[in-house]
């Protein structure tokens, strides 16, 4: 057994908990509150053509935020589209704490491939915040707070929920092997119908237009809001035994008091490896050695 390791204790805070008119809220818990509902409504809306596939259907809670059909994860792995003659060339990961996941980088030291980050190993989504506004279409900058009647105010609200898992939003809505949609366009005209449109008005305080000058912005706007949703308790639960343990642990630090020692010891098996007698915690720098967590991580 190593010895005992700082273990960052993470509190995930779901302010969509906490009704929108509660008073003692101030005005960016209450935006923010609204914009997670947004992109929970739109997670479970099936925003597609024809239209018979949402998030939820490749991103199922009951399945740990994945694809819950175990004939398809035996078979085609990728979930068959909206379209149902196309069938996606990515197996869907979990959702679950995607958005811990930093945005993409390379030349990280220690690790045997020196990339980190970024959602999908193929690269789909970067998550690169860019400084200031942008006007690429698949980076998420400081034009989404533009026009707002804060845009100070909600890009210290906000400005977090612009990396990879917002830029992974951007893109099956309009993939032809996923939910299909036309364009970026036809999402928004959606959403802008939609009964949980005047969510969006409180967490951006303009309501969604899709004009030509304005639909990739209010696009954007919505993958925030899906991402921050994603961010949300309701998708992060910190709920196995293990995150138990590390809640009621009074130190916080491995072993933790409330897992037997076979489940500590499981614990370091599968974060650490041994050099030269020494166990240490992380893969190795010279890429030998790697232990589990190198292939099994949220990415």
């Amino acid at each position: 057994m190593i010895l005992k390791e700082v273990q960052k204790s993470l509190i995930v805070a779901s302010a969509a908990a906490f009704p929108l008119f509660f008073s003692s809220l101030s005005a960016n818990a209450a935006n923010l509150g609204a914009l997670q509902q947004l992109g929970e409504q739109i997670f479970w809306d099936k925003i597609s053509n024809p239209p018979r596939m949402a998030c939820v259907t490749c991103h199922d809670p009951r399945a740990g935020w994945t694809g819950p059909h175990s004939q398809t994860n035996l078979t085609q792995v990728a979930i068959t589209g909206a379209n149902p003659h196309t069938i996606g060339n990515r197996k869907p990961p979990t959702s679950a704490y995607s958005s811990f996941i930093p945005p993409f980088q390379e030349g990280v030291v220690g690790l045997p491939s020196g990339v980190l980050g970024g959602a999908f190993w193929d690269g789909r989504a970067k998550g690169n915040i860019p400084a200031g506004s942008t006007t690429d279409p698949n980076k998420i900058g400081d034009e989404v707070f533009a026009e707002t009647a804060d845009p100070a105010g909600l890009k210290t609200a906000y400005g977090q929920y612009r990396g990879p898992t917002a830029v992974q939003a951007l893109g099956p809505f309009v993939n032809p092997v996923e939910q299909n949609k036309a364009d970026r366009a036809g999402v928004c005209r959606h959403v802008q119908k939609a009964q949980y449109a005047p969510l969006f008005e409180q967490a951006w305080t303009i309501p969604i237009t899709c004009d030509d000058a304005h639909v990739d912005v209010n696009y954007k706007r919505i993958a925030v809001a899906m991402a921050a949703f994603q961010d949300s308790g309701k998708v992060h639960s910190f709920s196995s035994r293990r995150d138990q343990a590390l809640a009621e642990d009074p130190d916080k630090k491995f072993p933790l008091d409330g897992l037997t020692e076979q489940e500590n010891l499981g614990h370091d098996l599968f974060y650490t490896v041994k050099i030269g007698g020494n166990i240490i915690s992380g893969p190795a720098p010279n890429g030998k050695g790697a232990n589990c967590v190198v292939c099994h991580n949220i990415a």
